[in-house]
């Protein structure tokens, strides 16, 4: 819905990834997990699931009907859970958190809305040139763009005054309008 085309393309973007998301969901993920229980049940590897476990590993697991723990798993069951849980830690970890938020919500004013012109662009740009010196050099407020749509005679010699920027240009062309009024603001 926007003109903007970096903000249209970065949408275009998102709306197919999240289709191609879904359908991967739909189909390939539910497909690649039936290959994986397969390869489970048959006491394959992992990585490797052209190599067989060991029979001692898998009859373990079967005569127990529960899958054999990682060392992540019993990490967490037994050193982090216990550690985040205790009464010092959890009271440690609230407070950490609740001075992050407020921080963040201190500084939340200081945010620049909007996108820098430079970023919409290839580095190798002309335009990002441009841009990078204009802002090193002559940068005295913001900056004014204007877009010509469709229904402009670019042939006729009146319209081409209304946008020339010369000295012997139209006297309310576009850009000595912007000038006018740049100086009178200026003076302010």
């Amino acid at each position: 819905m926007t003109e903007m085309p970096a903000v249209q393309k970065f949408a275009l973007y998102a709306g197919v990834s999240l289709v191609i998301n879904f359908f991967l969901q739909m189909t390939a993920f539910l497909a690649i997990f039936s290959l994986d229980t397969l390869r489970m049940e048959e006491g394959r590897l992992d990585v490797l699931c052209c190599i067989y476990a060991k029979k001692k590993q898998q009859d373990q697991s079967e005569e127990t009907n529960v899958p054999k723990e990682g060392a992540l798993f019993a990490f967490f069951r037994d050193i982090y859970t216990p550690f985040l849980m205790k009464d010092g830690v959890r009271i440690f970890v609230l407070i950490c958190f609740s001075l992050w938020f407020c921080s963040s919500v201190a500084v939340l004013d200081q945010i620049h809305v909007g996108l820098e012109q430079s970023v919409l662009m290839p580095d190798d740009s002309y335009m990002a040139k441009y841009f990078n010196n204009y802002q090193k050099y002559f940068e005295v407020g913001p900056p004014v763009f204007f877009m010509i749509s469709d229904g402009f005679d670019y042939t006729d010699l009146s319209s081409q005054n209304r946008l020339c920027a010369f000295e012997d240009c139209d006297v309310d062309s576009i850009n000595k309008i912007f000038k006018y009024h740049a100086s009178n603001n200026s003076h302010k």
